[in-house]
């Protein structure tokens, strides 16, 4: 809580942000001028402090603007409660007029010269020279606050500045706290463990009919198709338009000369640089690559330590070491140069072709040049069709008359669901746009939608045309996957059960070792770890465990490959070494004083909501959010 206090915000938005949220909150308190029940159109009552219905719907629609600016798109109401904005907005209210009720009650305040100088330095309005009235004007007018109301709400967001600085700004960490915190973060532990898998069950049994319909009688609520939903679309593209057979043999040849000096080769090679650690291994390298060794094994060769760079074909200026570049360009014959000290280390060029001065006949690139006009063609004449099938569009014209007169192919897609999958659980072929599968299941049966942009430049028209609602499969439709999961719930029954059985043998004294040994199990153990190094044989979940008691602590666990199960013994414990003016030990400090911050400033203001009383209209509340609404 204290950040926001402490800091404000890092970035412009988030500054402008809660300084509009402040004034929206300011606007509605009404301090002083309320002494009774909680008004009809109040939201949100702390003390005498009121927060109207029209404050909270400004306040709450700037949230979700700034929420849609930071996911990149619009985010809905009912979006935005999924995130939990409606009672974070509340807190924050409820917060916030505590604290200016109580920095109001204790006078505390800024000046008019330091409101000032604070305004003056804030990075949001600095520009080159200094602070920048017109700039200041301008970035207030962009978020739609006046003048007097940012002053106004400054000087009450510094109040509370103040106020929770004073109560809490500064506190350390006491010694104890850092103490456990260093154990905490720090303590090494080594862990012995078995790892039982399938090969340990022996065989399970085949399951029976009977077995199989009662598994999918108690988890038929596991079986159910996906809502499924049928789609035709039709796309425009330059792919669609472009007739490289149409596009005559004089504007081939004008394409061919306009790109006549890139087709022009003068004195080029390909060429392959390898740099080495010392001229040694350079020397053995072009020895052997003059022998016929492929570049590829002197790259793998770990003795060689080898750096393997491909340049392509190259002038010899554009290779930027000049001693290698002349080494390259004075080779008669393509293979290996001499070792060159060059300015990078030892290197060897490779010469792997000489080309001979000369211009890329037309011939060579006629297929090339023939599809690039094609396409600059398509796509001066994809906007004007774009524009003609909007307006059979929105003449009324169907998808499919649009279609067939435009010459465009409809696809139709029977079924898909919100992954992209048909019901073989295969991927449905779609065109590349990134929203046709959200669309299609915003959209409604018949519903003309808006067009789509596809990946390569084009466009995309689709209709809903089916709708299959999600549903519960039968036993018959969901039998290969029951067959499937009975066997994985049965190894997993037996998985638990060897594991289990292994640690009451441990119960009873016997050691992990002597269990291992006596069933063939391999023990393993891993390197000293902490709490946030999980080690990768354990994984996650067996890390958890392992610190779970103290040293001696054992027992049994999931597999870090959700298929197998380890059984563990904790062999030792090192705590580490506390000196409380070490480097981590302090940096461990500045971790935790923000979070003790926080944590005593949230005390004091429920604390103070505790004294004035906080109440929320519930019905008001879910009238202005769209439903019923819970409790805060």
């Amino acid at each position: 809580m204290l950040t926001w206090l402490r800091e404000g915000a890092r970035t412009t938005a988030a500054k402008i942000f809660l300084i509009v949220v402040s004034i929206a909150v300011v606007a509605g308190l009404g301090f002083g001028g309320y002494f009774g029940n909680i008004g009809q159109r109040t939201v949100l009552a702390v003390g005498d402090a009121e927060i109207s219905a029209e404050t909270f719907q400004i306040a709450l629609q700037r949230q979700i603007n700034r929420l849609s600016q930071q996911v990149g798109q619009a985010i809905t109401l009912e979006q935005a409660r999924m995130f939990g904005i409606d009672q974070q907005l509340l807190g924050q209210l409820a917060s916030e007029a505590a604290l200016d009720s109580e920095a109001d009650r204790l006078n505390v305040g800024v000046s008019d010269d330091r409101l000032a100088e604070r305004i003056a330095s804030d990075p949001i309005f600095l520009q080159t020279g200094g602070f920048n009235r017109q700039f200041f004007s301008q970035v207030l007018r962009q978020y739609g606050i006046t003048e007097d109301d940012f002053v106004a709400d400054t000087r009450s967001f510094a109040a509370r500045q103040q106020l929770a600085q004073g109560f809490v700004g500064g506190i350390a960490p006491p010694t104890a706290m850092m103490e456990v915190a260093n154990t905490y973060a720090n303590e090494l532990r080594t862990v012995a463990f078995v790892t039982l898998g399938e090969a340990d069950l022996g065989d399970l049994p085949e399951p029976e009919e009977e077995m199989l319909r009662a598994f999918f009688n108690e988890r038929s609520g596991d079986y159910r198709a996906p809502e499924f939903r049928g789609i035709t679309y039709m796309t425009l593209s330059e792919a669609d338009l472009a007739d490289p057979s149409s596009v005559s043999v004089e504007e081939v040849q004008a394409a061919y000369e306009a790109e006549l000096d890139a087709l022009t080769r003068s004195g080029e090679r390909t060429v392959t640089q390898i740099r080495f650690p010392s001229a040694t291994e350079a020397e053995t390298a072009r020895t052997r690559l003059s022998d016929g060794e492929a570049i590829d094994a002197i790259e793998a060769d770990p003795a060689l330590g080898a750096t393997v760079t491909r340049l392509g074909s190259v002038q010899q200026t554009g290779i930027l070491d000049a001693s290698a570049a002349e080494a390259a360009f004075s080779l008669s014959a393509p293979g290996p140069t001499t070792v060159v000290e060059g300015r990078f280390g030892s290197l060897v060029m490779f010469v792997e072709a000489i080309h001979n001065d000369g211009v890329t006949p037309l011939e060579e690139g006629e297929d090339r040049l023939r599809q690039e006009i094609a396409q600059a063609n398509a796509r001066d004449e994809i906007f004007a069709l774009y524009d003609s099938i909007e307006d059979a569009r929105a003449g009324g014209d169907t998808l499919d008359s649009v279609a067939s007169r435009f010459e465009l192919t409809l696809t139709s897609v029977d079924a898909l669901d919100a992954n992209g999958f048909g019901p073989d659980l295969e991927t449905v072929p779609l065109p590349q746009t990134d929203s046709l599968i959200a669309e299609t299941f915003a959209s409604e049966v018949g519903l003309e939608n808006d067009v789509l942009d596809l990946a390569d430049g084009g466009f995309l028209w689709f209709e809903v045309t089916d709708v299959q609602p999600d549903r519960d499969l039968s036993f018959e439709e969901a039998r290969e996957r029951v067959a499937a999961d009975w066997v994985e719930d049965q190894r997993d029954q037996a998985l638990r059960a060897l594991s289990s059985g292994l640690v009451e043998e441990m119960e009873r004294g016997r050691t992990l070792q002597t269990l291992a040994i006596a069933q063939d199990f391999p023990l393993q153990r891993t390197a000293q770890f902490t709490r946030g190094e999980a080690p990768d044989e354990l994984g996650g979940p067996a890390t958890v465990a392992a610190f779970e008691g103290a040293e001696g602590h054992f027992g049994d666990v999931g597999g870090p490959d959700g298929t197998t199960r380890l059984v563990f013994l904790v062999e030792d414990v090192t705590r580490p070494a506390f000196m409380e003016g070490a480097s981590d030990v302090q940096q461990l400090a500045a971790q935790l004083a923000p979070a003790l911050e926080d944590a005593i400033l949230s005390q004091y203001v429920a604390g103070l909501q505790a004294q004035l009383g906080v109440r929320v209209n519930q019905e008001l509340l879910g009238q202005l959010l769209g439903g019923a609404h819970g409790g805060m």
